[in-house]
């Protein structure tokens, strides 16, 4: 049972218990800093973090059975404060320190009787089966594996399928290191392209300035020569 309840905990959250957890901050933060607030104001802050995370926005309805589902099942407190006659009223929502801990545990419960539910039916569809195929006397060769549960079956699938998925993204970092390699050697060689340039034009200057002394200096010598 321990084993079961580690493997739901570290299970990636589903978009409606997200939903749940960023309503509970919400309303929060507002019992906090606002005085009043209403259900379009809540939508409008949850679509803005929903949107942040890349997760679809919902609607006002939606929020609704959100919040109903929250107070039902005791993780909010839902209370209708008057204004006074003819001002009208609002209702405003109450999150305790145990909110999150009572929300978690009723997400565990509710995953492991959805689990219960899937491995009753999945029994009961086997041994329908069987008893089917008995009746019109079809050989039934036994399954290897056959107790194993539909939950069991279910992270084995995501297993291969997280395999195949990193196997992917090593390939496109394999490619990629690749392309990087070849820049740096092309960046390299284009630096030493550079250089070997840059020596050139230093030894063809040397050259130069060496004629051009070597000229200087016979001519010096000429005109010496001619005066004596």
């Amino acid at each position: 049972m321990t084993k079961q309840k580690l493997e739901l905990n570290t299970q990636p959250l589903k978009q409606y218990h997200t939903r749940y957890y960023k309503v509970l901050s919400i309303l929060k933060y507002f019992q906090r800093n606002a005085i009043n607030y209403n259900q379009t104001k809540i939508l409008n802050t949850l679509n803005f973090f929903l949107k942040k995370d890349d997760i679809k926005i919902t609607t006002l309805r939606t929020l609704r059975q959100d919040l109903c589902f929250l107070c039902k099942n005791g993780i909010i407190e839902k209370t209708l404060i008057r204004l006074g006659k003819g001002n009208g009223s609002y209702i405003r929502y109450t999150v305790n320190k145990y909110s999150n801990n009572n929300l978690n545990r009723l997400l565990e419960s509710k995953q492991s009787i959805v689990e219960h539910d899937a491995n009753a039916i999945y029994k009961f569809t086997k041994k329908t089966q069987k008893k089917y195929l008995q009746n019109k006397k079809v050989k039934i060769y036994k399954p290897k594996n056959a107790t194993k549960n539909v939950s069991h079956i279910i992270n084995n699938k995501k297993e291969i399928k997280n395999k195949r998925k990193n196997d992917i993204i090593f390939k496109i970092s394999k490619v990629a290191k690749g392309k990087t390699m070849k820049y740096l050697d092309k960046i390299e060689e284009n630096k030493n392209k550079k250089r070997y340039e840059e020596s050139i034009l230093k030894v063809k200057n040397w050259l130069k300035q060496s004629k051009l002394a070597e000229f200087a200096n016979r001519g010096y010598d000429n005109q010496s020569n001619k005066e004596e």
